[in-house]
């Protein structure tokens, strides 16, 4: 449990005891003003309570006056976030419009003569810090997996240590200059390194004696299914344990998307709530034929292609050269398929990430075996259990967002999903991709308008293909590299 401090965040409280708050990002350009107030009513209206919009350069933070200001015409009060990159200068003009500036530590360090590593720091977040004193602007410290320093990486490599140490140097700086208007994100694309750090995050500010509110999501989580699965596993597991104020379910997909899962973990598992809302859940003592199969195995009431047994065939052959083993069974009544992706990963991902298990089943009143299977294989893949697939890393539209991410990760899967093993990142920008994508084998990453840079290990390979060229390009260094399967 993570009682964090309340603050206030706008019109906003979160923190303490309100409600896990639900946050979402616009996909526009933040300059086009028009387009960003609509989408920004459209996520309000949706049920989204904070938006981020993207602040590249200077003229993006200035147009959040302007933003704000028509909003505030409106009747609208949802509070602003300027999600900045690289310029500290644009998080220190963003934090006079804003009522929340979202900074990486990784660009704030750069050392002059023998300056320590908090010195340093601080003298480069000094600015922004008086800033936001003044106009009672909010900090997020947002540390992302794949964008640590390289004074970090050196020191802790690209781990949940080195993500938290990253952050808690920060935490050090502000109690320094006695500034606690603070939120604090640990995220990556990996569902079981993004618990880890999130618990490791709050054993330091424990034992530091400050509880800043936390904010939740596996960020570059994919779409689809895959997208929606991870996010609730990696969310509902740290919510059931008391942990994280406010949330974002980031879906490569528009950002409307987001909101019904978000909202279902937030009113289902948050802080007030108890973990214990499975309906029907059960260990099961079951015996089957002694095989190979390398992790929990998948059984279902009927045939499906998804599943390793059905209860039906393993009651009524002779098994000769058997064990027995205990199944986790999940019994849900009335859930449409969305739901129960989200209820399912939620309630198994405390037995997933604490202990091993033997096997599991699903089975719910409205959907049948092959999707109830299909879910379970998708569940335990983003858990590290068992691989069936390929995996996919893909970030959420955004406002710098050059090429059509949707469609282009949905071709992408279409063309290599058989490829089982291989991590695979489609990237919106060159702002986030490389470092978010660091851990795939092949990858494409958004460059300009239009045209992606292709990846491998983490190296480029080509540069500039245009995008109806782009998944060609993929598979055709695939095969040429020998990871091609047929």
């Amino acid at each position: 449990m993570h009682r964090s401090n309340e603050i206030k965040l706008g019109n906003l409280k979160l923190g303490g005891d309100n409600p896990v708050r639900i946050q979402s990002m616009t996909n526009t350009k933040t300059s086009n003003i028009k387009s960003t107030i609509d989408q920004i009513i459209d996520l309000v209206n949706g049920g989204c309570e904070i938006v981020r919009v993207t602040t590249q350069n200077i003229p993006d933070s200035k147009c959040i006056k302007e933003i704000k200001d028509e909003l505030g015409k409106r009747n609208l009060m949802v509070p602003i976030v300027a999600d900045v990159h690289f310029n500290p200068k644009v998080a220190e003009i963003a934090a006079l419009y804003a009522d929340k500036v979202r900074i990486n530590p990784g660009n704030y360090y750069s050392s002059e003569g023998n300056e320590t590593n908090l010195e340093a720091i601080s003298r480069n977040l000094l600015p922004l810090i008086n800033i936001c004193k003044q106009h009672d602007t909010i900090i997020r410290i947002g540390v992302n997996h794949g964008s640590l320093s390289d004074r970090i990486l050196q020191e802790y490599g690209d781990t949940p240590l080195g993500m938290v140490e990253s952050l808690m140097e920060f935490v050090e700086v502000f109690s320094i200059h006695d500034f606690h208007n603070i939120v604090l994100s640990v995220k990556t694309s990996s569902v079981p390194i993004m618990i880890e750090s999130n618990l490791l995050l709050v054993d330091r500010l424990k034992s530091k004696g400050v509880f800043y509110p936390i904010h939740l999501g596996v960020t570059e989580a994919g779409g689809d299914d895959e997208g929606r699965i991870k996010s609730a596993l990696g969310i509902g597991y740290l919510l059931s344990k008391g942990i994280g104020d406010t949330i974002r379910v980031s879906l490569a997909e528009s950002p409307i998307m987001e909101l019904p899962i978000a909202r279902y973990l937030a009113c289902n598992y948050g802080i007030s709530k108890s973990n214990n809302f499975i309906e029907k859940q059960c260990i099961e003592k079951i015996r089957i034929p002694v095989n190979e199969i390398n992790g929990p195995i998948i059984i279902s009431n009927k045939t499906s292609k998804y599943s390793d047994y059905t209860y039906e065939s393993l009651k009524s052959e002779m098994i000769i050269d058997s064990k027995i083993i205990d199944i986790v069974k999940l019994d849900y009544s009335d859930l449409d398929y969305n739901t129960l992706m989200v209820r399912t990963s939620a309630d198994l991902s405390s037995i997933l990430y604490n202990k091993y298990i033997d096997g599991v089943s699903l089975s719910n009143t409205l959907t049948n075996d092959d999707q109830n299977a299909k879910i379970l294989q998708v569940i335990l893949q983003a858990m590290g259990k068992r691989i069936f697939n390929s995996e996919y890393i893909a970030c959420p539209t955004c406002g710098r967002t050059n090429i059509e991410l949707v469609n282009l990760l949905r071709k992408v899967k279409h063309h290599t999903d058989s490829l089982v093993g291989l991590k695979i990142a489609v990237m919106g920008c060159i702002v986030n991709g490389p470092g978010e994508m660091l851990g795939a084998d092949y990858g494409l990453v958004g460059s300009s308008k239009g045209y992606l840079n292709l990846y491998k290990k983490g190296k480029i390979v080509s540069k500039r293909i245009p995008q109806d060229e782009a998944v060609k390009a993929l598979t055709d260094l695939i095969k040429l590299s020998g990871d091609w399967n047929d």
